[in-house]
């Protein structure tokens, strides 16, 4: 094997520098051992004057000379092997310590950096690696999103402060420019459950005529049915798959979009309204709602704001024929999903069962979603026993009445006379 190396003597005392592969090693024995050290520089003449500065150091006389060239010291070697603005992305998506992340994440965190380096090019031109980048970098960028809701803020910032701290080690950073931004207070509003009634009016609704447009009515009316009789989100409701249907076991088996466990695949029984109009759609398709399908994939947004406003004029008929109807705070597409475990919880279907149903990763926020009914509280309350392991005296005296009045008919003709009398 051919060794690419060069040597070129120095001054004595001082060693010599060694070119190998294009790289800059300088050699020199301390007390009789041979020390090698490589030198950042990208011509031999670079390395030479890198040389002579590293001797002045190590001939300084005071720790603060000492300290005044280890600090330049150190910042020319970090820049040199600090991480471009513009491998940084990639950098961290090939990181072996990076945490799995499912595809809508991957975007979110892409269209993060993308945002984030647009504002450094603006706000910090001189800006080339990453450790050019301050704090001040960061609360500009953080300024520049504050109008966002706070959840889209707190993911733009998670995003980031997640990148600089993967890459943290790999680019020399000392510290994260993003640690100290806050996130915003996270206001969430649960969505209420629709009943029966509201249900059917909603299902009926899409029929109607509305000063809006509603694209794709009959992918629509489909959708709706999908979302009450499976409990299933928006997006998979909207992207469902042909593939995902077994017209024979009469099932539904997807992968949530929204879970942490990307390879859950959870299975559905088609509800027999559902299946009547799964049953005439096109087979020789990909999706189940083709065209609906389409839409979400350009504009999710739009499809959630055209669900929603057939929703609000459904449930409040003075909407009429407004524009802009009034919005009903907690009623939206999600309340679907709320409706199903909450009709399935009251039909006493147990919560673990609902949970596998849905996708839910954890039992506790099945029961969370499951909004039983007073009646369904009464009957389980009333199921359990008054005085367990003892006879219940209240039965007893209950038994013993039944009996008194059965074999004393003038008995029961007094106890009445004396109850109207009572009454009057």
């Amino acid at each position: 094997m051919k060794n690419n190396s060069k040597k070129k003597r120095g001054r004595k005392g001082c060693g010599y520098i060694q070119e190998r592969n294009g790289n800059f090693y300088w050699r020199r024995k301390i007390n009789g051992k041979e020390i090698s050290r490589r030198v950042f520089a990208e011509s031999l003449e670079e390395a030479e004057k890198e040389i002579e500065r590293l001797v002045t150091i190590s001939k300084s006389k005071t720790e603060i000379e000492v300290a005044v060239f280890t600090a330049q010291a150190q910042k020319i070697i970090r820049k040199i092997s600090s991480l471009p603005l513009n491998e940084v992305f990639e950098a961290f998506e090939k990181n072996p310590t990076r945490p799995d992340c499912l595809p809508d994440a991957v975007k979110r965190n892409k269209l993060a950096w993308s945002e984030f380096l647009t504002t450094v090019r603006i706000s910090n031109p001189d800006a080339k690696t990453m450790l050019d980048v301050t704090a001040s970098d960061a609360e500009d960028y953080a300024i520049s999103i504050t109008n966002m809701s706070p959840g889209v803020y707190n993911k733009r910032i998670g995003s980031l402060k997640l990148i600089f701290k993967i890459l943290k080690r790999q680019s020399g950073l000392s510290e994260n420019p993003f640690q100290l931004i806050r996130r915003k207070i996270l206001q969430t509003e649960n969505k209420k459950e629709l009943t029966n009634e509201q249900l059917v009016k909603v299902f009926e609704s899409v029929d109607k005529e509305y000063p809006f447009s509603v694209p794709h009515r009959e992918d629509v009316k489909i959708l709706f049915r999908i979302g009450a009789y499976t409990g299933m989100r928006l997006k998979d409701c909207c992207l469902l798959k042909l593939s995902e249907i077994d017209f024979k076991k009469n099932t539904i088996a997807v992968k949530p979009s929204k879970t942490k466990k990307a390879n859950t695949r959870v299975t559905i029984p088609i509800h027999s309204d559902l299946l009547e109009l799964l049953e005439k759609v096109d087979k020789n398709q990909e999706y189940a709602l083709p065209d609906l399908a389409d839409r979400y994939l350009r504009n999710p947004s739009g499809v959630t704001r055209t669900n929603s406003l057939i929703i609000w004029y459904a449930l409040n008929p003075k909407n009429g024929s407004l524009k802009h109807p009034t919005l009903i705070k907690g009623y939206g597409f999600h309340s679907l999903r709320h409706s199903f475990v909450s009709f399935c919880a009251n039909a006493g279907v147990p919560l673990a069962v609902v949970q596998e149903i849905v996708g839910h990763n954890n039992v506790a926020i099945t029961h969370i979603y499951s909004h039983l009914s007073l009646d369904t509280l009464r009957a389980a309350v009333a199921a359990v026993p008054g005085k367990i392991n003892k006879k219940n005296k209240t039965d007893e005296r209950f038994k013993e009445l039944m009996e008194l009045l059965k074999n004393n008919p003038d008995l029961v003709k007094k106890t009445l006379k004396t109850l109207k009398k009572n009454i009057a």
